[in-house]
């Protein structure tokens, strides 16, 4: 399989999972905030129920009550909240509010199926509230909120001790068989709010397409965006010294560079299948005044500042540049797809690397000395019809032309005339 099929591969199976994971991670929001806004919704309905009970206590019931010869419904409290919540109805469609209990003294208000559930999960709970999801009669989803109902006073066992102890407008409106026998702290009925779900439903399902649209969508852009640069960065250059590359065979045991005979052989491929006629070059590299660390700190502290300038030259180079140590303090570094301006200005950055900041290395007495090293440099392009061997020739009288300009200099062959050093 090619290269940039096996990295399709992978991109594809990243950006998969991550679309994946950042999808159900999505839906996991989506469907809280659904529920969260269902909840909200039934709260708010639950709270306007209870000021209406509230106000009904304080201000309207003792006044209808005063009446000995009508029973006033209105001076209920859960009269007035159900009657009320019927009139936001109109308002918010499909949204209830019920008042049920299970021995209520209106017919009306006796609970069924899961509200009878409720009120005896109630009965034996301290818990404050309750949720549950049931389907209406279309089968669409909907959130029923419960809280207790709990007889706290009593001033509401007048109406629901005894038949006998009850108004008797109150008896002639609704019987003597329903609504009696309530006992004081006993939960005797709940306050249900019901929500349809659908149109929250529908926002969450709605929210969550136009996530996995609008991600599916960057998602396939960036894969092509990166496919397209993992080709022009990656693929191609590693394609271009994918041949050289597989000639290598051995390394230079002391830096780990390339060694001389594998550098030549790279370059001589380089230059005699030159591929899409891209320019190539050389550059020659030698440690200055080297003899003078292995004659003074010792040559261990010599291979030292040998292996560091080789870490330095790697960490600056291109993945696709190989670099060799090409003998002694020297070594050479060739430059697919550079020209001789280019290679210069690598040689400069390399000159300043190495330069800029001082070598430490171990004396023959085993201690840390620490050295300034500087490198000169000379630079070529392979010509039209030149052969490595040229280039190198004029790369070398470049690099002797930087060591009789002052040492520490990049030169490029083009510049120079003259004989090659010996």
């Amino acid at each position: 399989m090619k290269l940039l099929n096996r990295l399709n591969l992978v991109l594809l199976a990243c950006l998969g999972t991550a679309y994946v994971g950042a999808g159900f991670y999505f839906y996991r929001q989506a469907d809280q905030q659904y529920l969260t806004e269902l909840q909200e919704t039934s709260e708010r309905q639950m709270q306007t129920a209870q000021a209406i009970r509230m106000y009904t206590t304080e201000h309207v019931r003792q006044a209808l009550l005063k009446d000995p010869d009508e029973f006033h419904p209105a001076a209920v409290p859960s009269f007035s909240a159900n009657q009320t919540m019927r009139y936001l109805q109109a308002v918010y469609p499909g949204q209830t509010y019920r008042e049920v209990a299970l021995n209520p003294t209106n017919p009306a208000n006796l609970a069924k199926d899961w509200e009878v559930k409720a009120i005896e999960h109630f009965r034996v709970s301290t818990d404050a509230m309750l949720t549950t999801m049931t389907t209406d009669a279309n089968g669409e989803p909907m959130l029923n909120y419960a809280k207790p109902i709990k007889v706290a006073s009593a001033t509401c066992l007048v109406c629901h001790s005894t038949a006998d102890a009850a108004p008797k407008t109150l008896i002639a409106k609704y019987g003597r068989e329903h609504g009696f026998g309530w006992q004081l702290n006993e939960v005797v009925a709940a306050q249900v709010v019901s929500v349809p779900a659908a149109v929250a439903k529908r926002k969450r399902n709605a929210s969550l397409f136009n996530y996995l649209v609008s991600s599916l969508t960057v998602m396939l852009g960036g894969f092509v965006a990166l496919n397209w640069a993992l080709r022009q960065a990656v693929v191609r250059p590693i394609q271009s010294a994918e041949k050289s590359w597989r000639k290598l065979a051995s390394e230079d045991p002391l830096t780990g560079a390339a060694n001389r005979r594998s550098l030549l052989t790279v370059f001589d491929l380089m230059v005699s299948e030159p591929i899409s006629n891209h320019p190539v070059s050389v550059i020659f590299a030698d440690i200055d005044h080297f003899k003078l660390v292995n004659d003074g700190p010792g040559h261990q502290a010599g291979d030292e500042v040998l292996k560091e300038v080789t870490r330095r030259i790697q960490a600056t180079i291109r993945r696709a540049d190989m670099l060799g140590r090409y003998g002694g303090e020297e070594f050479a570094i060739v430059l697919p797809s550079t020209t001789e301006s280019e290679a210069l200005i690598l040689a400069n950055k390399l000159r300043q690397v190495i330069a800029e900041r001082p070598f430490t290395a171990t004396d023959l007495g085993g201690k840390e000395v620490t050295l300034d090293i500087t490198a000169s440099f000379g630079v070529a392009q392979v010509g039209d019809h030149e052969d490595s061997a040229g280039a190198l020739a004029r790369a070398d009288k470049a690099l002797y032309a930087a060591k009789n300009g002052g040492r520490n200099l990049a030169v490029m062959a083009s510049d120079v005339n003259g004989e090659p050093r010996s």
